[in-house]
């Protein structure tokens, strides 16, 4: 049993490091909204009203009108409530098994939602609250057959899998200095939750062994987070320019463990593992937006954001806790990483010249953040990520309703070949429908 701590290791290695090596994926490029997400999520210099407590804080102390191309309404709004829901579905694929044997994961459903609302007062002031997403993953290697690496690891059949939720609760301020500045800020407590399970194999000749190992109900909360965001926006002018920044947020997801082993001599059919207490440790980093939107005409707007994300500040994933096989006591421990900062860049434009309908359309192109040598089936993939993104809203109740609707397709892949992760091509793929309801008055 003395190869238990380098078998670890790898294991460790293999399945916690997706926790939050989802730069592409894990923060999905377009996360929810079927209004801003019509326009690839470019929304930092244009939102107005409750979800900019999610999107730039410094929106809560003005609203938009929901308007086609020359409507006006002479109605003052004082309130907004926004309900968003975006059923996403994923697939992972990559070598799991063995090198250059790629697998499909199952197609999985992934529920991104937000609620908020937003209060304006007459005298420049807004304040906002809501409950939303932040980010997930879900997929599923089933059932899956090491006989044909070894014949006799005919009994047990584990899984790779993942099932990743993030969601914050938000109290935000905004105050509007003057026609053309805002400011606002944001207090965010984030949760976090996860359920993870991992197969591998290690050793050599009759020491070799299979391993299926669970990480069950991790999940922690970190009150710590806040958002600050300003915006400008000249009333002569056609342009306007919004700045947020987020803080890192870092927590420790507490769990526990469990599992199975075989071992190839024969001895030993699918024996249950003796789990413990496990903990997880990581960062949801520092991310800074700018962007801009430029109103051509009464038909035409366009939008521009660049995204910086500082993952590469998570140089190492903290593990702690002991897994216990037959009468060994294997301690897990921390990871180098080795991540890339993310870089999104957003494009965006809405087109008003069509009677009741206002239709948009975007796209974002995300840098790769998970190196070539420590990609894995079930994180995103080593190479850059393309999302497309078409939707369309429709005014309703003399506008002040509005419905929004936006389909995105994301996809990546990336070759990997001489490095210490198993060799084949690793892609992700997700096709989301946002779905938003908002109402002001």
């Amino acid at each position: 049993m003395r190869h238990f701590n380098s078998f670890f290791c790898a294991i460790s290695v293999f399945v916690l490091f997706p926790v939050l090596s989802h730069g592409a994926g894990f923060e999905k490029s377009v996360l929810w909204s079927g209004h801003y997400g019509g326009v690839a999520g470019a929304a930092t210099a244009d939102v107005r009203g409750s979800e900019s407590l999610f999107f730039n804080p410094a929106g809560l102390s003005s609203f938009h009108r929901f308007a086609r191309s020359g409507e006006e309404s002479e109605k003052e709004r004082s309130f907004d409530l926004s309900a968003n829901y975006s059923p996403t579905w994923t697939k992972y694929k990559g070598p799991v098994i063995a090198p250059s044997q790629e697998l499909e994961s199952e197609g999985a459903l992934i529920p991104p939602f937000g609620v908020l609302g937003s209060y304006k007062s007459p005298a420049g002031w807004g304040f906002g609250l809501g409950v939303y997403a932040v980010g997930g993953g879900k997929a599923a290697f089933k059932n899956l057959d090491f006989s044909d690496l070894f014949a006799t690891f005919d009994t047990l059949k584990p899984e790779v899998s993942q099932d990743i939720q993030i969601i914050e609760f938000s109290v935000g301020a905004a105050y509007k200095i003057n026609s053309d500045w805002s400011v606002g800020a944001s207090w965010r407590n984030t949760f976090v939750k996860a359920d993870l399970s991992i197969a591998q194999t290690s050793g050599a000749g009759l020491s070799t062994l299979l391993l299926g190992l669970n990480f069950n109900d991790m999940s922690a909360s970190e009150a710590s987070g806040f958002r600050l965001g300003l915006q400008y926006a000249p009333v002569l002018s056609d342009w306007a320019f919004g700045l947020t920044f987020r803080s890192a947020v870092s927590f420790a997801a507490k769990g526990t463990s469990s599992g199975q082993f075989e071992s190839v001599d024969g001895t030993v059919d699918a024996t249950d593992i003796t789990g413990g207490d496990v903990t997880l440790s990581s960062t949801l980093p520092v991310q800074v937006s700018f962007g801009a939107v430029w109103e051509a005409d009464k038909e035409w707007k366009y939008f521009g954001e660049y995204n910086w994300t500082q993952y590469s500040k998570n140089k190492t994933l903290g593990i702690s806790g002991n897994v216990n096989i037959a009468t060994t006591t294997v301690p897990l421990t921390g990871l180098p990483l080795g991540w890339f900062d993310m870089h999104n860049i957003r494009l965006g434009a809405e087109y008003k010249g069509v009677e009741e309908i206002i239709f948009r359309g975007g796209y974002v192109i995300t840098g790769q953040v998970v190196p070539k040598a420590y990609a894995l089936p079930l994180s995103s993939s080593p190479g850059l990520a393309h999302t497309l993104v078409f939707g369309a809203g429709l005014p309703l109740m003399e506008n002040d309703m509005s419905v929004d609707v936006a389909l995105d397709y994301s996809f990546s892949s990336g070759e990997v070949s001489n490095q210490q992760t198993m060799t084949g091509t690793y892609s992700t793929s997700a096709f989301g429908i946002h779905t938003s309801l908002a109402y002001r008055f």
